[in-house]
């Protein structure tokens, strides 16, 4: 109500008043001034959910027979709700939908509402009454919530909602269909475990970032303050942090900002980029094509090497020095992250997948945990069985992921003999069909390659990156059966030769 309030009133407000204005996005404990609520509305909603005026809010009975409710939004702009009707529940006849193909109840809400109200809708939202009561119970102590609790909560309330098919969008936008079919692809693998999984390996940090825009720069706070579940996100706009942005340069921005924020980095994005990347995400259809997660990464990779051109940071990384990068060059090697090979190393790893596990393959993925053995290497029969945290079945059909199947423990290991990968193979291929390979990788070496190269690629340490691509020829950490041609490569190179050669690969010698 707050937010409708806002919003009808938004025209006559001045200033002053949008800035004291303080509401909460809604489903989320993130609290913010209601002009920021009211532009993620205005710019989001109609690029991801429907960019056409007035929505209808249908609440139905968990079978399907009985309408509960009827909420008719009035949006002057598309997205920015600024009021509401609740309408008679009889007004429209239930036995008129089906929840597979709501085109012909559509056309029939639309002409009842053009006849009785006068106005013509773009979407319909349809609750089952079992979706309500999910929301309501996902908003009990919300306000209390860290970041961290928030996003757990919120991933099973998403999953909820198509798991058991108790919310509906029409037309379907691609960010809906994406969802859905994410979820139901993933086959009972719960998206909050995997959030888990990904947040535990980051390390503490510290950072802002910007999202220029012509209409609104938006300022985002996110703080991991050490490991576990301490995840802070806080979200601003320059005016908040009384910044004064007419004028200013990006890199003064982005020290006022470290300053403001105590932040030890600050990123600098354009949002109309980041929109572009997802929209192009949320496009993918399922079963997931090999093809477009290349295309995809090849994106990302762009988008990383195109540093002070599309993107900004501060401080800014010794790596881009180029006195450094030359004294580096006279070693023989070269290192230049603005001439990242974003077509080489998408097209490289496509086709290892294709070339050594086939158009048609299942493959066996199996996480461990060797960080409870702080000294020494484990030996023994159940080795594998003490570390084992997870495995995934992948299977892959004429260069689609086609299923991701969670297997359990009782599947992978036999009592009594060597737990070996070879071994398990041949039990999942029992039980499965055939195998083509089994894939084992650590935790340790996930979190080294998480934080040496994705979260701080940028950051000049050799040392520590040699020390994760060291790591690759343990087998304790990394292991592949049956052995492919890559592999045994890894395996028998050394640190330096290795690095040499898959600089080669990734960075374009070409300075131009």
């Amino acid at each position: 109500m707050k937010i409708l309030n806002y919003n009808s009133n938004i025209e006559i407000f001045n200033e002053s008043k949008e800035l004291k204005e303080g509401v909460r996005i809604p489903l989320t404990p993130i609290k913010t001034d209601g002009k920021i609520v009211y532009y993620l509305f205005e710019f989001l909603y109609p690029i991801f959910i429907n960019d056409q005026q007035n929505i209808l809010d249908i609440v139905i009975s968990d079978n399907g027979d009985e309408i509960l409710k009827l909420i008719l939004y009035d949006t002057k702009k598309a997205g920015v709700h600024e009021s509401f009707q609740i309408l008679p529940k009889d007004l429209i006849d239930i036995q008129n939908i089906d929840l597979d193909n709501m085109n012909d109840f559509f056309n029939v809400a639309q002409s009842v509402l053009m006849e009785k109200n006068n106005i013509r809708i773009s979407s319909l939202r349809i609750f089952k009454n079992k979706a309500i009561d999910n929301i309501n119970n996902f908003c009990i102590g919300l306000e209390d919530l860290n970041f961290y609790e928030f996003i757990l909560r919120f991933l099973d309330l998403i999953q909820k909602f198509f798991e058991q098919n108790i919310f509906f969008i029409y037309p379907e936008p691609n960010i809906y269909k994406f969802v859905k079919n994410l979820i139901l692809s993933l086959k009972g693998i719960k998206l909050n475990n995997l959030f888990e999984f990904f947040e535990e390996k980051l390390t503490a940090f510290n950072v802002s970032i910007i999202l220029n825009s012509e209409k609104l720069i938006l300022i985002l706070k996110i703080q991991k303050i050490k490991s576990g579940s301490d995840l802070t996100f806080k979200l601003y706009t320059p005016r908040n942090l009384g910044i004064n942005v007419e004028g200013i340069s990006k890199k003064r921005l982005m020290n006022q900002i470290k300053v403001k924020l105590k932040a030890e980095k600050v990123y600098f994005f354009n949002q109309n980029h980041l929109i572009s990347l997802l929209s192009y995400i949320f496009e993918l259809e399922f079963p997931l094509k090999i093809e477009n997660l290349k295309f995809i990464l090849q994106k990302v990779l762009f988008g990383f090497r195109s540093f002070e051109n599309y993107w900004y940071m501060v401080p800014r990384p010794k790596i881009y020095n180029t006195l450094r990068r030359f004294l580096i060059r006279l070693f023989g090697t070269n290192l230049n992250l603005k001439k990242i090979s974003h077509w080489a190393i998408p097209e490289l790893i496509s086709s290892s997948i294709n070339s050594n596990f086939g158009l048609n393959s299942k493959n066996l993925l199996i996480l461990t945990n060797i960080s409870k053995y702080k000294k020494g290497k484990p030996m023994g029969l159940n080795f594998l069985k003490k570390v084992f945290r997870n495995a995934l079945l992948i299977e892959i059909e004429n260069r689609r992921i086609i299923k991701i199947i969670p297997i359990n423990r009782n599947d992978l290991f036999v009592n009594g003999t060597l737990n070996n990968l070879q071994t398990i193979k041949f039990q999942i291929s029992e039980k499965y069909g055939f195998v083509s390979s089994v894939i084992k990788i650590d935790s340790l070496l996930i979190n080294e390659v998480i934080n040496k190269f994705v979260s701080n690629l940028s950051k000049f340490k050799p040392f520590s990156k040699l020390k994760a691509f060291k790591m690759f020829k343990n087998k304790n950490l990394f292991n592949i059966y049956p052995e492919i041609p890559s592999y045994k490569l890894v395996m028998g190179k050394g640190i330096k030769s290795l690095t040499k050669l898959i600089l080669k690969v990734f960075i374009d010698k070409h300075e131009f």
